[in-house]
């Protein structure tokens, strides 16, 4: 278990308005797969409440268990955000070298904060040979996280006739024996992510892949030795406008209260510059918070709505209170965002902007694994974007890299200083503005090529 200590300098300082740069960078403009080891059982989606007021609750489980990551209990209930956030932190891993060195960190008096956030994001499926080292290099450290072996990874990309990407394709993995061992579904890209380390598969070298959308079907058999597999698949494009579901996964505790505050002033505008993009989508909005045990509740979700107006009164109560400890119950909170909302069918773009200060509390024996319900995100087209508000230790990073990763997402990190170093264990970025690689990474996913573009401020090979 992570040993909890002071803060270094860096951390200490009040929790920035990530979430609000991120959301005001989209106004500015705007798989593991199914199987044995990592599958989860789901209920079917709720209605997550009307857009008039009303939300779907997990209510709390009491408090925070004793012993392991986050024992410190409750001491720090009530404690103002600025409290909070120093609260929060654990021994650092050492940081990579280059502009990710750490130094140069930013103080609560930065200018590089007053003039606006910038930040940069690594693609680990872009750089994966990089994204096993640093795997390699937290396994050394005595930091906990649910295992999940990405080590052997499957790409099939799915395309049209014309080399269109296809967007929301089912893909069977089968046995020789006929039996279904994973399932996956295609990103706005074409693409889907097979971990057959993850699956009880064992040794077993032959499978074929049966993908379909629509009436389109094709069959194609692979063995493991090859990693890539290009399939055509003769479906209808997706209508236009695309269909564009969004939704804010925000850790509601005390230290995020800036963050919380954004979200309710900035829908209308993110809205409309989203709804402006060359691709005009049909957006919704969605929003799941979080706290921890022993607070006022574990949850609260705000279905899909397009209604911005109704949303925003929707939400309007939502504040950042409690969360005494340092972990918090971003386990039921992500199981939420999946299951409670009422997504759109397999041709939607669906997107999780993860939000968040703190990792998961890993010990708490009636919570969902967060491998199991990033798994479950795959099979449903579900992209998880991860980003790092400032304070999120080394054990959070990890853990918001595995989601995105497995997901074809990216992690997303401020930066700070005139080096535009961070905290975080990557290098080889190019930081930018946090809202103009937000926009670039929205509008990416809707107007997609077969080869993955990445967004000005992401890791290059």
């Amino acid at each position: 278990m992570a040993r909890l200590t002071s803060m270094s300098g860096r951390r200490t300082w009040q929790a920035v308005t990530v979430g609000a740069a991120l959301l005001a960078a989209s106004s500015c403009s705007s798989n593991g797969g199914a199987n044995s080891k990592h599958e989860a059982s789901f209920a079917t989606p709720a209605s997550g409440g009307t857009m008039h007021g009303a939300f779907s609750e997990t209510g709390s489980r009491g408090h925070a268990a004793g012993g392991g990551v986050g024992a410190a209990g409750g001491a720090d209930v009530g404690r103002s955000a600025p409290e909070m956030a120093a609260a929060k932190g654990v021994a650092p891993m050492a940081s990579s070298a280059g502009s990710a060195s750490g130094t140069g960190t930013a103080g609560p008096n930065d200018t590089n904060i007053q003039i606006g956030l910038r930040a940069g994001s690594v693609d680990d499926n872009a750089r994966y040979a990089d994204y096993l080292t640093y795997r390699e290099s937290f396994a050394k450290e005595d930091l906990k996280s649910e295992d999940f072996d990405i080590t052997e990874r499957h790409i099939f990309t799915v395309t049209a006739p014309n080399g269109d990407p296809v967007l929301g394709a089912d893909i069977a993995i089968v046995d020789q024996q006929g039996n279904k061992v994973s399932e996956l579904r295609t990103f706005a890209d074409g693409r889907a992510l097979w971990f057959p380390r993850t699956t009880d598969v064992g040794d077993e070298q032959q499978f074929t892949a049966v993908v379909s959308k629509g009436q389109a079907t094709t069959s194609v058999d692979f063995n493991r030795s090859t990693l890539d597999h290009a399939i055509p698949l003769d479906a209808e494009p997706s209508p236009a406008p695309a269909q564009l579901d969004v939704e804010f996964l925000v850790d509601a505790t005390g230290s995020m209260s800036d963050e919380i505050a954004q979200l309710k002033a900035s829908l209308d505008d993110i809205a409309t510059r989203i709804e402006t993009l060359p691709s005009h989508p049909d957006v919704r909005f969605a929003l799941t918070i979080f706290r921890d045990h022993g607070d006022e509740f574990l949850t609260r979700t705000w279905n899909f709505s397009s209604d911005v107006t109704g949303f925003q009164k929707a939400i309007a109560d939502v504040e950042a209170d409690g969360g005494g400890d340092y972990p918090e119950d971003v386990q039921q909170g992500l199981h939420d965002a999946l299951v409670k909302p009422s997504w759109r069918n397999p041709g939607a773009v669906k997107l999780v902007f993860l939000i968040g200060d703190a990792p998961p509390h890993l010990n708490y024996q009636d919570d969902p694994h967060y491998t199991n319900d990033m798994v479950f995100a795959a099979q449903q087209g579900i992209k998880i974007e991860s980003l790092a508000a400032s304070g999120l230790d080394d054990q959070g990073e990890f853990i918001w890299r595995q989601l995105a990763e497995a997901t074809l997402g990216q992690f997303l990190f401020l930066t700070y200083g005139p080096d535009d170093s961070t905290t975080h264990h990557v290098s080889g970025y190019t930081a930018d503005n946090l809202d103009d690689l937000v926009v670039r990474l929205i509008d990416g996913e809707l107007s997609p090529t077969a080869s993955s573009q990445q967004p000005p401020g992401t890791a290059q090979q």
